[in-house]
């Protein structure tokens, strides 16, 4: 499966999911200037918070062939709509990742803008993947906090059946 991920120019790496990836082989990250217009998304789906749950994408009829590329924006929740305002359109089909699952990243929020829940962009591209077949532990062996990440959502993964039978596992 290829990931295409959009990276603000200005994300600094220690503070990125994403960019510690660069290289990975199946992942495409394309790096923007804020306000300048962007290509077309390459994904097949496109993650979005307000995207129709994976469960239920996953479990409808018409889907089509299967799907083999992703795309996904790293930003925050309140830049978004004005990042997708940038990209060529059509966009892909908007998808979002099923309730229940949680982040494991420590969240600093001093002004508490943040919705309660939310996701860094490397656990919700991994869940999406999971969600669509592909449970690919390279996505997250550069993620700090992966362990923490899967032991919290472990229960998750198997409600919706998005997770190999054999539990625990290594992170490389």
């Amino acid at each position: 499966m290829r990931f295409q991920v959009l990276v603000d120019r200005s994300e600094r790496v220690n503070k990125c999911t994403i960019l510690p990836l660069a290289g990975h082989k199946d992942l495409d990250i394309v790096r923007y200037n804020r306000g300048q217009p962007l290509a077309a998304l390459t994904g097949q789906l496109l993650l979005h918070p307000e995207g129709m749950p994976l469960d239920v994408w996953r479990s409808g009829a018409d889907q089509g062939p299967a799907v083999v590329s992703l795309s996904a924006v790293d930003c925050t929740w309140k830049r978004l709509h004005t990042v997708l305002s940038f990209i060529a359109k059509p966009l892909p089909t908007l998808v979002g990742i099923p309730q229940g699952f949680v982040t494991a990243y420590p969240r600093r929020n001093k002004l508490d803008r943040d919705p309660d829940s939310g996701l860094a962009t490397i656990e919700a591209v991994f869940i999406a993947a999971a969600m669509l077949g592909h449970w690919d532990l390279t996505l997250l062996s550069r993620y700090a906090f992966a362990a923490e990440f899967l032991r919290l959502n472990q229960s998750t993964f198997e409600h919706y059946k998005a997770a190999p039978t054999l539990w625990p596992f290594a992170i490389n």
